[in-house]
């Protein structure tokens, strides 16, 4: 963003709202974006709803009112329709994982499951449970196997 109307960059997240207080990623995420907005004097509008359906009704209501600059998308899956209703509203976006259209961040899901991994197998254990997000998620789907690759130790799928 080179220059801004709204001063504000849009985050919707599509889960109960009752999670954001136990589950620190997303605090600390939401930290973070506002951190770095902060410097360029611009602010978060963070608004929580039950599925992408409403996260897509969001985006539409704050395109047609001008409410934000831009947004930020979380937990991309595989056929999002969110990327093709961004770029129809001409609502600039970053995606938080992989979009091939849309400019994205990515975040080293690999790494810390790796380091886990290997510190549980370290210490004997053989069964590994592993418990995260929706499935559909594009960002964590294959990463248990990827890991265990990593770690050089075969982990078993239930």
């Amino acid at each position: 963003m080179t220059s801004s109307l709204t001063g504000a960059v849009g985050l919707v997240l599509a889960r109960p709202a009752r999670l954001l207080g136990v589950e620190p990623f997303f605090m600390e995420f939401i930290a973070g974006i506002e951190e770095r907005l902060a410097e360029r004097d611009l602010s978060v509008l963070l608004h929580v709803v039950a599925n992408h359906e409403a996260e897509i009704a969001a985006y539409r209501r704050w395109a047609a009112r001008g409410l934000v600059d831009a947004v930020v998308v979380v937990n991309p899956t595989a056929d999002d329709p969110r990327p093709a209703v961004l770029r129809a509203l001409a609502l600039p976006a970053v995606v938080v994982g992989d979009d091939p259209d849309l400019p994205e961040v990515r975040t080293d899901h690999a790494g810390p499951v790796t380091e886990a991994l290997g510190h549980l197998l370290d210490l004997g254990h053989r069964r590994i449970a592993r418990i995260t997000g929706p499935q559909p998620c594009s960002t964590r789907g294959p990463a248990p196997r990827r890991c265990s690759r990593a770690a050089r130790r075969p982990v078993s799928s239930p």
